[in-house]
């Protein structure tokens, strides 16, 4: 911005000449208010450069008056760094809540007061195993109506008392896409949804939507200050294909390109993300490879393992590391499972020492940052914008891109919090960023 100079801002001449007495003092008092002015000055140049339509705060423009005024003030000392916040969130997922006759009829037989079934006791005993984790996640089956007669196999339709008694038990996300979904039809759809609109706020469903304009409203809920999502699709409805008069829908697993948007979707709004997939065969434990291919696809940018379960042998963990070698992930977060009691997991036999708990998660580690690592190297040479982050005196600045690669370039506090052009090069001596170069 080019400085105007003074003269643009002294008073014309009048037309007639003035005594030579008079112009004396007249350039006098225009020479003190312009020397009283011209600490000012700053301010009016800065005011003028800001287009009119652009609001203008009083905190910033006093703020910035203050600054010029008083330019002897002592800079401010460096605000500490900022210490990362651990948050636990216990999560537990239960399938599949399907109910057929004999259940709902002993919960009929069971009911006093105002509910018609009483399924509290279908739950009692993992009720104890809910209240300790803060997330309890489950694949509802069968459709949850207030509306419709109950009904089994092979087209259910089970009591909202069902639900009431698993959300007394614990339970609040609800998982609602298999296939049984279609089987009332639209009007189990609509039934189904109306039963769920009455549930308490704090419960969470998903699987079902309301048109395609509905795939981008996702399900989050957050706890101990961790926002998850939850997004849940199946493979079949049991050959019941979707009708124009249902009010909602399911995601079939073949949809991969509605899948991929909707995952990448929930990676911008949530620090996690659950994803429930109802596939496979009854009975069976064998993997496919669509299974695979799918698994694959939804590890977007990371992916969450459980290492040294109960009953995990060695020959189980030598294959769930083969597994993970062969997806294309880039970061692996690892956790050791710990005991607790009270749940049915203590009575597994197979127990998994300490020891041999923290040997398979360093195993798994550096097997992340193989994969960390080799995602990098496939970016060297190229240029990508990157986000800096302040860093500390003397040292390098970190930054990272938008596909989370970190970035080091050297120290300059002016680049705290801007977004740059960086050609990216070789890794640093650590391996843990790539050296970039900024351009201008």
């Amino acid at each position: 911005m080019s400085k105007q100079s003074p003269q643009q801002h002294r008073r014309r001449p009048t037309a007639k000449r003035r005594a030579r007495r008079q112009a004396f003092w007249t350039a006098g008092a225009m020479l003190i208010v312009f020397l009283f002015c011209l600490p000012l000055l700053p301010k009016f140049f800065l005011q003028e450069s800001i287009p009119t339509a652009e609001p203008v705060s009083t905190e910033s423009s006093s703020a910035g008056s203050a600054t010029v005024s008083q330019p002897e003030e002592a800079e401010p000392a460096p605000k500490p760094e900022p210490q990362p916040l651990v948050q636990t969130v216990r999560f537990s997922a239960t399938g599949d809540n399907l109910i057929h006759a004999p259940i709902y009829k002993q919960a009929q037989r069971r009911a006093s007061g105002e509910e018609a079934y009483s399924f509290d006791y279908c739950y009692e005993h993992i009720a104890p195993f809910y209240a300790q984790h803060d997330v309890n996640w489950i694949n509802q089956e069968t459709l949850c109506t207030d509306e419709l007669e109950p009904s089994s196999y092979p087209c259910f339709s089970t009591p909202g008392d069902c639900a009431r008694a698993l959300y007394r038990a614990g339970v609040r996300v609800f998982s609602l896409s298999n296939n049984h979904t279609y089987d009332k039809g639209a009007s189990g759809i609509a039934a189904t949804l109306r039963f769920w609109g009455s549930m308490p706020e704090d419960v969470v469903t998903t699987g079902l939507w309301k048109g395609k304009e509905d795939y981008g409203h996702i399900p989050l809920q957050t706890v101990n200050g961790v926002t998850i999502a939850y997004l849940s699709y199946t493979e079949h409805t049991n050959g019941i294909p979707q009708n124009s008069s249902m009010q909602a829908n399911v995601i079939y697993t073949s949809q991969t390109d509605v899948i991929e948007q909707q995952v990448k979707a929930a990676r911008q709004f949530a620090d996690f993300v659950v994803v429930g997939v109802h596939w496979g065969v009854e009975d069976s434990h064998t993997i496919v490879d669509g299974q695979r291919t799918l698994a694959q696809q939804l590890a977007d940018w990371g992916a969450d393992v459980i290492v040294g379960t109960r009953g995990e042998t060695e020959t189980y963990f030598e294959q769930t590391c083969r597994f993970i070698a062969g997806l294309d992930v880039t970061q692996l977060h690892v956790f050791s499972y710990s005991e607790r009691p009270g749940t049915q997991a203590l009575k597994i036999e197979y127990v998994v020492s300490p020891e041999e708990k923290h040997q398979r998660s360093q195993r798994l580690l550096a097997l992340s940052d193989q994969k960390t690592q080799a995602f990098y190297a496939r970016h060297i040479g190229q240029t990508m914008p990157v986000l800096m982050e302040k860093s500390k005196a003397g040292a390098p600045i970190h930054g990272f891109t938008e596909n989370y690669i970190r970035v080091e370039v050297e120290s300059d506090d002016s680049l705290d919090n801007q977004v740059v052009n960086v050609r990216l090069g070789e890794f640093n001596e650590e391996m843990t960023a790539l050296k970039g170069t900024i351009l201008i």
